[in-house]
Formats: structure tokens, C-alpha cells, sequence
């Protein structure tokens, strides 16, 4: 299992490729509940930047087209990770941008801040529920013995319909700055693999948030105006529109690196739309391929470097000599 921080992810250096959003986003609000009968991550254990994991769901949990059974939570947030993968993709996600330890701050005894997950429903209509419980914070520790802040928050995963939302319980932090270590208030999610990575998070206001999914690493989260309220519900949910850009193409390409032409073999014939991206994720070349097997894509304009090409919901590294 994967550790990675928060901070950390969100300033990786990478290329976004995307048509379509592949979630819609909206907002509303429920009264927060804590979970009962859960299954511990951390068994009373006390922890601070910990790796629990993994834990397999008893269900596919779809995130931006990819499906994982493998989850867990590491240093400061909760992850799934297909460590089998040749691409080894994994996602992080941070309801609200913290970084939390244990409220225990001693370290000696029993955990005061329970990290937990539970499955509700029945077969084609289950709910993997996350929970992050009465969680200090960090910055906190750094500066006192005793532990006065304190968090919480849930996601869930649809089985059904493949939605996530994330679940905003109590909490008293007042300062943005307490949050983490550049002050910032966001939400969202990151999705990394060797050949593709994706951030989805909300932007604006508390009030009138929206939702953005990068296709640059220079599209950072900005600072949402003030803390995410006790009760909110952020809910994302597959975009129709963006399934068909996501269904994976197996083909092969030619050479590599190539100097003028780049060619193309697939395993069945494609009639979709191609793109090619340079490494700050901006469209370069695009075309259409009209029910074939084979293809030449012609490069010859391009500068000299790393391109990703993208056909549907398959991208490939190339280089142009």
C-alpha cells in the first residue's frame, strides 16, 4: 500500500488528459452520523502518519474508470491502490484538507481517534463507508501536550450507480491555518498511474462550490473561502457523457521514439477520436480513426520531447526525436 501526503500529491508533476468530467458534483446537506459496528483500522492502536492496509472491499469500487478492491489509510489520508497493476494506479482523497493525527497525544494508551470502514446494503446496492473519527490535528501537536481541535468525516461508495460522497461531520477547527501546513481549505481526490493522473476537487466558495477536474498541473485547488461546514454532503456522480471517452483501447505504436511518423496497431478495429498532449497536459494534435486497425499519426511538427498520446480512455508515452 502506497504512502503518499496529501501536500505532497497535490504538487506532483504529471499530465492530465481528459474530455469530459468524468463526475458531476453537487451539494446538500444530512445530519452526520457516526458509524456503528464497524470493522477498526487502527484496533486502538495510536497513530501519527500511520499506513493501515489493505483491507479489500466486498465489492469493485469504480474511481474515474479504474476498479479497486485494495484500500486503506496512509500518513494522512484514505487511499485505494492496485499495487498488481502495470500501471499501478492508486487514489487518495481528502474530504477536507487536514492533516490529522491521533487525539491521543501522549502516544501511550489507547487511541482516542478510531479509523474505521463498514459495508452496508445487499449485493448490487452496497455502501463501502470510510470513517475518519474524532481526529486531531497535526499542527496542533506540534505546538501542545493536550489535544482541544478535533475532525471527522465519512466517504462512501455506491455500488449501484458508482458515486462517491464525502460526509462532513463535527468538527471546531476556526482557523484555516490549523488545517494544514500552507493554510489552504479544498476537497477532493487524487488519481495517479504511470501514464495518467487526474485531480478532482471544489473550488469557489462553501456556499456556491463547483467541482474541476485538472488537465494542468499549474490548475491547483485555490483556497475554498472558509472551512467545509459540519453536515455538508459533497456527492459525485458518474457523468454519462463521460463513459464512452473512458472505454480502454488496447493497440500498440511505432517507433518509439519516432521522428515523423508514429504508427499504430490495434487488437480491434477503432473508430474513435485521438489526441496527443505534451508533458503541461495542453492538445497538440488531434484526428479522428475511422473504423481501423491500423493508423499513422503524422509527428513531424512537433517539438522535440515526451508527448502522451490518448485514444478513448487508453493513453501511451511517446517520445519526438
Amino acid at each position: 500500500m502506497k504512502k503518499i501526503t496529501l501536500l505532497a500529491g497535490l504538487l506532483l508533476s504529471a499530465v492530465v488528459v481528459n474530455a469530459q468530467d468524468y463526475y458531476t458534483f453537487s451539494q446538500s446537506t444530512a445530519t452526520y452520523t457516526d458509524l456503528t459496528g464497524a470493522t477498526s483500522m487502527n484496533n486502538g492502536q495510536v497513530w501519527q502518519e500511520p499506513e493501515y492496509g489493505p483491507f479489500v472491499s466486498s465489492f469493485a469500487i469504480d474511481i474515474f474508470g479504474v476498479d479497486y478492491l485494495d484500500f486503506g489509510f496512509a500518513e494522512y489520508q484514505f487511499i485505494f491502490a492496485n499495487d498488481d497493476a502495470t500501471d499501478d494506479p492508486f487514489v487518495m482523497f481528502f474530504p477536507i484538507s487536514v492533516l490529522p493525527v491521533d487525539r491521543n497525544f501522549s502516544g501511550v494508551g489507547v487511541s482516542q481517534s478510531p479509523i474505521s470502514y463498514k459495508t452496508d446494503g445487499t449485493a448490487g446496492n452496497r455502501i463501502l463507508k470510510l470513517e475518519l473519527k474524532n481526529a486531531g490535528l497535526e499542527s496542533e501537536m506540534q505546538t501542545s501536550a493536550i489535544s482541544t481541535l478535533y475532525c471527522n468525516y465519512q466517504i462512501w461508495f455506491y455500488e449501484a450507480d458508482k458515486s462517491i460522497e464525502f460526509h462532513i461531520g463535527p468538527n471546531n477547527i476556526t482557523n484555516k491555518n490549523q488545517l494544514n501546513e500552507v493554510g489552504i481549505s479544498s476537497s477532493g481526490f487524487l488519481y495517479e498511474s504511470d501514464t495518467d493522473y487526474r485531480l478532482g476537487y471544489i473550488d469557489g466558495t462553501v456556499a456556491n462550490p463547483m467541482y474541476v477536474e485538472t488537465i494542468n498541473i499549474n490548475d491547483e485547488p485555490t483556497d475554498l473561502n472558509a472551512i467545509i461546514p459540519t453536515n455538508t454532503v459533497y456527492r459525485f456522480a458518474v457523468n454519462p457523457l463521460s463513459v464512452k471517452d473512458q472505454e480502454k483501447v488496447v493497440f500498440t505504436m511505432f517507433p518509439n521514439p519516432a521522428n515523423d511518423v508514429l504508427n499504430l496497431t490495434f487488437s480491434d478495429a477503432v473508430n474513435k477520436p485521438y489526441s496527443v498532449y505534451d508533458l503541461m497536459g495542453r492538445e497538440v494534435l488531434k484526428g479522428t480513426l475511422n473504423n481501423t486497425n491500423e493508423a499513422q499519426i503524422n509527428v513531424g511538427t512537433l517539438q522535440k520531447g515526451s508527448y502522451v498520446l490518448r485514444v478513448a480512455g487508453s493513453t501511451q508515452k511517446f517520445v519526438k526525436n
